[in-house]
């Protein structure tokens, strides 16, 4: 297991609430766009994106787990990510907290990967 730099239980709950926060305003950023009236099942994409994105941050954050635990924990949330946008959901800001999270959990190297990857895949 890699212990070596332990995140403090605040620090978590910090990232929670800044996780749920932007949730909130995708949910509203998404609902008030000009556009739903012209797609078709708008509504329904949005809240089953949002509903996902909701029930992957009630997974906690895995500090103490080994190190392949938190490799697949950052890539079934950008995988969620992906996957939110192409249900064409704005969601631009969660990227950013995934790349925090990345950052926080796994070693320098695999959280350069992670950041250079988030970043191509948002301005794709």
């Amino acid at each position: 297991m890699d212990l070596a730099n332990p995140i403090s239980i605040k620090i978590v709950r910090i990232l929670r609430w800044i996780e749920w926060v932007l949730l909130f305003d995708c949910a509203v950023s998404n609902l008030i766009r000009a556009d739903l009236d012209y797609l078709p099942y708008a509504y329904l994409r949005i809240g089953l994106s949002l509903a996902a994105l909701a029930a992957f941050s009630l997974i906690r954050l895995p500090t103490d787990k080994s190190i392949r635990y938190k490799r697949a924990y950052i890539v079934a949330g950008f995988s969620l990510l992906i996957l939110v946008d192409v249900f064409q959901v704005n969601h631009s800001a969660l990227f950013e907290l995934f790349i925090i999270k990345a950052c926080l959990l796994l070693p320098r190297k695999d959280a350069i990967s992670a950041t250079v990857g988030a970043t191509i895949i948002n301005f794709s």
